[in-house]
């Protein structure tokens, strides 16, 4: 019985099956080869949406590992110049510490709209030394434009003011210079002298019209401006008429204003600005009839309710503190005004004191430009006992005698107080006062002798020396005996930037002089 011949190896493996690689295995091979498309364009990409950037870029990196042969891990010139996008537009959102260049990378409109909201113009040049980018906002948008000074003939400077109006709101500072002055003009450099060709015309008498017309226009366009000056005092162009174009900035919320007008469309332009803080008239004397001294500015009731420090003559003081209003005003500083006394029976300032006595209960500091009489400084103390500061300014007037005077020239030519305690007497009545300028109450002492720690018992300094340090410290117990908050007074030196500084040793129970300079 024969069998059949075993099968050799090479048939067994003919006979099998080849194996199948399982449905999940090719599923993923498949997967794999499925690269999403990523657009290689840059400006596709939004600069302010990092998020979106980085998802793109976390796709860019992880195709690289599903290329074949060469290709892998390498990124096409495209690919390259989106990837260094990418990363600038996430880069400042990413990292331990924020980058500090972040602003820069700003848009230049943005940049542009922060600018607006600096003032000053020592910031504004701070920021333009920076950096080369904040330069060239700076410099030619903003720090040009911020004060100006010209002539209301300069219809050049208006023209450029009405078409650029991105540049006119960025004005602060206004000044109308008079047309015979001889100081330069503060114009941008880019406006040139040379752009005349609106100021010629053939008609001499519709000159004036024009300049006035765009004045009004370009002040319309300053929607910023906070400070106005008008010197211009030989044109046909008056002051009345520009008037209604600064009322129609109601955003300006502090104001400084210096003009020469008529009471009617000044006191329309002062109620029509409710947010003033600050205001600084400088105008004509106004004239008074009667012995009550009435002024001739009348204000609607409620005018100035946020007036918080007024520099004027004393009429336009008069008539704001007489002005009614619902609130009482936060008014606490007054400046600029002079006391006149009473002489021959009237008494030019008697309305004055009882407006400050019944409505200027917020006044703290009020700066004299002059006194006649001890007695007018008396009472102004009695109606404003809560000052902390106090100038007198210089004494005289029409009315006063070298008889009359209480001060002394010392060698040097300086004016001091020989009625220390009467002036002592006079500031007791102020029992918050901190600073008394307008007197000097204090002897010269050369400058070794004013060093701290020399005393009048020191060796080191000459006789005359120890005299005056023995009467200034006289003079300084006076003082903080009958003020005990005083702490500075005048030097003897005057425009020295100095003043004399009162400090107590609590300890000694003494009190000492020092002479210390202050920032002008």
């Amino acid at each position: 019985m024969s069998s059949a011949p075993y099968p050799t190896p090479l048939a067994l493996l003919s006979r099998q099956k080849p194996r199948q690689k399982p449905v999940s295995t090719v599923a993923k091979a498949k997967a794999k080869k499925i690269v999403p498309a990523i657009d290689t364009n840059p400006n596709s990409y939004d600069r302010t949406d990092p998020f979106y950037a980085f998802n793109a870029l976390i796709k860019l990196l992880g195709s690289l590992p599903s290329r074949i042969g060469g290709c892998q891990y390498k990124l096409t010139p495209d690919e390259h110049k989106l990837s260094l996008h990418l990363l600038a537009i996430v880069e400042p959102f990413v990292g331990l510490a924020p980058s500090r260049r972040t602003i820069t990378r700003q848009p230049t409109e943005v940049l542009d709209s922060i600018m607006f909201h600096i003032d000053s113009r020592h910031d504004l040049l701070a920021l333009a030394f920076s950096c080369h980018r904040m330069y060239d906002i700076v410099c030619p948008r903003h720090l040009e434009y911020r004060v100006m000074r010209c002539k209301v003939s300069s219809i050049r400077v208006w023209n450029h003011l009405i078409i650029n109006r991105s540049l006119a709101r960025n004005v602060r500072r206004l000044e109308i210079m008079d047309e015979r002055s001889t100081e330069p003009e503060i114009v941008p450099s880019s406006i040139l002298p040379s752009d005349t060709d609106l100021e010629s015309t053939d008609d001499e008498l519709g000159l004036h019209d024009k300049q006035e017309r765009y004045l009004v226009s370009a002040l319309a366009k300053m929607i910023a401006l906070a400070s106005f000056s008008w010197s211009c005092n030989h044109s046909p162009i008056s002051i009345d008429n520009v008037w209604p174009a600064l009322l129609r900035n109601e955003e300006r919320k502090r104001r400084k204003q210096t003009v020469a007008s008529t009471p009617p469309p000044l006191s329309t332009f002062l109620f029509a600005h409710p947010n003033l803080e600050v205001l600084h008239l400088d105008i004509c004397s106004i004239l008074t009839t009667g012995l009550s001294s009435a002024p001739g500015l009348v204000l609607p009731p409620n005018s100035l309710p946020r007036l918080r420090e007024l520099h004027s003559n004393k009429e336009v003081a008069t008539a704001i503190l007489s002005c009614p209003c619902d609130q009482p005003r936060p008014l606490e500083t007054l400046k600029g005004f002079r006391l006149s006394g009473i002489h021959g029976g009237r008494d030019p300032d008697l309305v004055f004191l009882a407006s400050l006595k019944r409505r200027g209960t917020h006044v703290r500091r009020i700066e004299l430009s002059g006194y006649t009489e001890m007695d007018d400084l008396r009472r102004l103390v009695e109606c404003a006992p809560g000052l902390t500061w106090l100038d007198v300014g210089r004494k005289g007037g029409a009315h006063a005698t070298a008889r009359e005077r209480e001060n002394i020239r010392t060698s040097t030519g300086v004016m001091t107080a020989t009625n220390t305690l009467e002036w002592a007497t006079l500031l007791s009545d102020l029992p918050d006062l901190m600073t008394f300028h307008g007197v000097r109450l204090f002897f010269e002492a050369s400058g070794t002798a004013s060093l701290p720690g020399v005393t009048a018992t020191s060796t080191q300094i000459s006789l005359a020396d120890r005299s005056r340090i023995r009467k200034n410290d006289e003079v300084a117990g006076l003082l903080a005996w009958k003020c005990p908050k005083l702490r500075r007074v005048d030097h003897w030196e005057e425009g020295s930037g100095k003043v004399v500084v009162l400090v107590k040793d609590h300890e000694k129970e003494k009190v000492r002089w020092e002479v210390r300079r202050v920032k002008v």
